[in-house]
This record gives C-alpha cells, structure tokens and sequence, in this order.
C-alpha cells in the first residue's frame, strides 16, 4: 500500500470561513477516511488547526489566506513529521 498525505485545505470546510475541522469531520475519499480516524493522525490534524489557527490571529488573515509552507515550517519545529514515513520530513 503506498502513503499519501491529507493536504491542510481537507481542513477547511467549502462555504464556511473561519472554521478549521479535524478528525472525522474532514474533507476525504472512502477510501482514505478510514485513516484519518485514527488518533495519532487526529492529533497530528489538530496540531495543524491549532497552529494555523495562531497564525491567523497573529498575521489578522483568514485561515485560506495564510502562506502553506510557514505553516509547515511552524509544524517541524514542534516536531511534526509531514513526509512519509517514520523520521523524515518535507524540509530535511
């Protein structure tokens, strides 16, 4: 079975600005939604939310607005790991 990533837009509900989901309620295919139940990658989604939801405040932007790569930049260094597989990341 090959990895994919859940792109950040998965977290932002069509017609509703200033809301950002993680969890179930995320945007996905059948086939991928199984994978976004389970926690650990629950957590990693709502680590995004929160901290795309500090930038906003931060920059006074709306959440589609901010800069992607900031934002995972943000997220490596706290820790997160955004590449495939266990220890790599987008940026190393």
């Amino acid at each position: 079975m090959s990895t994919y990533e859940i792109p950040f837009s998965c977290l932002l509900p069509k017609g509703l600005e200033g809301i950002i989901v993680a969890g179930r309620p995320i945007s996905a295919t059948h086939e991928a939604m199984s994978s976004t139940r389970v926690i650990p990658i629950q957590m990693a989604q709502a680590q995004a939310a929160g901290v795309a939801a500090a930038m906003s405040v931060e920059q006074g932007k709306a959440v589609r607005e901010l800069n992607i790569r900031e934002l995972q930049h943000r997220l490596i260094a706290q820790g997160a790991e955004l590449g495939q597989g266990i220890g790599r990341r987008v940026f190393d």
